[in-house]
């Protein structure tokens, strides 16, 4: 057995430090008079633009009534906030230790971080700190301080949280070609044929009344495909290509857009009249209802695209982005493992009941998601279901299992999926996948007896 040891000298006095790379251990004394009166007193501290967090060893010894404690003390900051844990605390005297620990910056903020001690009234106080300074920002490489059987080592280095290892989501192809979601180069003519008024992308899987949302670089229509001006029902008057148009196929490569579906499925397709190519590299095609239009297995067994379930509260505090932490109204139908959605933000539950009843430990943003911030009162939503498809990647709600085992008996996960495609019907008046429906959850009719159940 070996033993690394701290001691504190009963006698030393003053500050003493050694840097250890860019790291510190720090020594300091502090003589605290005694007063009726007695104020949060220095007894340590560190630069606040220096260093980030401490631990710290603290001796307190009452000189008045010839008593000892010992605490310690483990401190981080932002620059505007410190957050702080006491532990470990014992004394000589089988009492509640000897004052007040505390921490604060000597300015409102950015000043040097203190620790410090309340004493007890009419007490005198004398405090010995031995701690360690730690920073975040620098590159000092190792540094260390040996001993005869030990060493006190400061090292860098770089953690990857767990779930940014795991894979949760993969690109949809076919042959090298996204399915569902088209990236171009509007402001290409070859892109955008202003004379025939016709797009043109390589293998756009697009069929004839195709609802399509088309999405121009930037915020707003600025650098959209100018169009003739036209008033299109639920977009109003404008000479900008609409954000929701129908796709009219020409060939494998090329295809026209309508202002809707009924133009579209014409005998003789209405197409808009394109008069100015865009400006920016990055505009989108993308097709909706995704998730109705795929059959997807894992390990062949068929995949359910997340549903909604009836089961929904909702939140009781608001949730900023800045948290992993939701309360809700209710949870007793709420279950580590289960998905739910809080507005557009799909949320994974890792933990419930931590801190009180309702509050639950969350995963955020998952499923392709994008995180958000959400008000109290707003519906909480379970859902159920594997995977979620958003633009060209399908999103699982468990990772799919990775290679393992040794090279030549090497086993994963076996992934297949279709997407069904159709034109629509001719002189119809609906989008061409109108009728292509993901049913809501219907486990809450199941009861035994009954055969027959409400679809929605």
């Amino acid at each position: 057995m070996r033993v690394h040891q701290t001691a504190i000298d009963s006698s030393a006095t003053g500050i003493g430090s050694t840097s250890v790379s860019l790291n510190q251990i720090l020594t300091t004394t502090t003589n605290i008079a005694s007063t009726g009166t007695p104020q949060a007193t220095r007894i340590s501290g560190f630069g606040s633009g220096t260093y980030q967090a401490a631990d710290c060893l603290i001796e307190i010894n009452d000189t008045t009534n010839n008593r000892s404690a010992v605490t310690q003390v483990t401190l981080i900051h932002d620059g505007s906030n410190i957050y702080f844990s006491e532990f470990g605390a014992f004394d000589t005297f089988n009492g509640s230790g000897i004052g007040t620990v505390g921490v604060g910056y000597s300015s409102t903020s950015g000043g040097d971080l203190e620790l410090r001690l309340t004493p007890p009234a009419n007490t005198a106080i004398t405090t010995k700190v031995f701690q360690y300074n730690f920073t975040e920002t620098g590159t000092g490489g190792v540094g260390f301080v040996t001993f005869t059987n030990s060493e006190i080592r400061s090292q860098e280095g770089t953690y990857t949280g767990t779930d940014n290892d795991i894979k949760f989501s993969f690109p949809l192809k076919h042959r090298g070609d996204s399915v569902f979601h088209k990236v171009f180069d509007a402001s290409d003519a070859g892109s955008v044929d202003v004379t025939n008024d016709t797009l043109i992308i390589n293998n756009h899987f697009f069929t004839t009344g195709e609802e399509l949302t088309y999405t121009p670089t930037g915020a707003g229509t600025t650098m959209s495909i100018g169009i003739t001006t036209a008033t299109i029902v639920g977009f109003g008057t404008t000479d900008k290509l609409p954000s929701t148009v129908y796709a009219v196929k020409i060939a494998e490569n090329k295809f026209k857009v309508s202002a809707s579906a009924t133009d579209a499925l014409a005998v003789v397709p209405v197409t808009l009249d394109i008069n100015a190519v865009g400006v920016g590299t990055t505009h989108a095609f993308t097709s909706k209802n995704l998730n109705s239009k795929m059959l997807v297995t894992l390990d062949n067994n068929i995949q359910s695209p997340v549903i909604q379930s009836p089961v929904n509260t909702a939140l009781s505090f608001d949730v900023l982005t800045t948290t992993d932490f939701v309360t809700l109204a209710g949870v007793s139908s709420f279950f580590s493992g289960d998905v739910i959605k809080i507005n557009d933000e799909f949320m994974k539950i890792d933990t419930v009941g931590i801190g009180s009843t309702n509050q639950m430990l969350v995963k955020r943003a998952q499923l392709n998601s994008a995180l958000a911030n959400h008000t109290a009162g707003a519906t909480v939503t379970k859902f159920i279901g594997n995977y979620q498809v958003v633009e060209d990647t399908i999103n699982f709600t468990d990772a799919p299992k990775g290679e393992k085992g040794p090279v030549g008996l090497t086993t994963t996960s076996t992934f297949v999926g279709r997407a069904f495609t159709r034109t629509g019907i001719p002189q119809g008046t609906q989008d061409t996948y109108a009728n292509n429906y993901v049913f809501d959850d219907v486990s809450n009719q199941l009861t035994g007896v009954a055969s027959a159940f409400v679809l929605q």
